[in-house]
């Protein structure tokens, strides 16, 4: 089994900012600049979008409540299979999750999951529970 991530949402921060300093005044990242945040990757997109959506919202937490603000990124990670068996498709299931799940660290976005624990499971896996 392969799994990487093919794309993902890559911002063009320089008119980001210049579009988003002419019509609110503002630069997105200025409220990343209060809390030492570098805009450059998904993380740091969702948190200027918290503070545009409502001036002052710390970032970090706003990335934590980023439920709609989600659908502005993504990520494309296909699963290439050989010799797929049929009766392990709940043990593939669980590996894709965790590689995208570790691949959704890897990008600096595991603050979108503070509200789940990471439960290890007996076949190696493991899968995510509400805390």
């Amino acid at each position: 089994m392969q799994i990487v991530p093919l794309s993902m949402t890559q911002v063009n921060w320089p008119d980001y900012v210049s579009v988003t300093y002419k019509h609110v005044g503002h630069s997105p990242t200025r409220s990343l600049d209060g809390v030492g945040i570098k805009p450059g990757d998904p993380y740091s997109f969702l948190a200027s979008l918290a503070e545009l959506e409502v001036e002052g919202t710390d970032p970090r937490i706003g990335v934590l409540s980023a439920n709609h603000t989600l659908a502005h990124v993504h990520l494309v990670i296909p699963m290439m299979l050989e010799g797929f068996d049929l009766s392990r498709v709940t043990f593939v299931r669980r590996t894709f999750f965790n590689h995208i799940y570790n691949w959704i660290v890897k990008f600096n976005l595991k603050d979108i999951f503070t509200s789940y624990k990471v439960v290890p499971l007996t076949d190696g896996t493991y899968c995510l529970e509400p805390k």
